[in-house]
């Protein structure tokens, strides 16, 4: 008589078998040159003054430096439409 073949048997032989197929092959890690940052326009001073005085209140210093920068960014941009 024949075995008793359910379709889950054949589809985790298939699975199998596709398996032992794969190759893995590694090759050199290809490096990418990072994009240097373009310099940041100069922002008028009002709006300087005005980024002061949003982050007046801003005690860590790092995330305060961060944070001016990236206003600088914002506004310089801003300038530029």
């Amino acid at each position: 008589s024949l075995p008793n073949i359910n379709s889950q048997t054949v589809f985790t032989n298939s699975i199998i078998e596709a398996v032992d197929r794969i190759t893995i092959v590694q090759k050199a890690v290809i490096s990418v040159e990072k994009k240097k940052s373009k310099d940041v326009s100069p922002v008028a001073n009002i709006d300087e003054e005005r980024l002061a005085a949003i982050l007046d209140e801003i005690d860590d210093p790092v995330l305060k430096e961060t944070l001016t920068k990236l206003g600088r960014g914002v506004l310089s941009k801003a300038t530029k439409r």
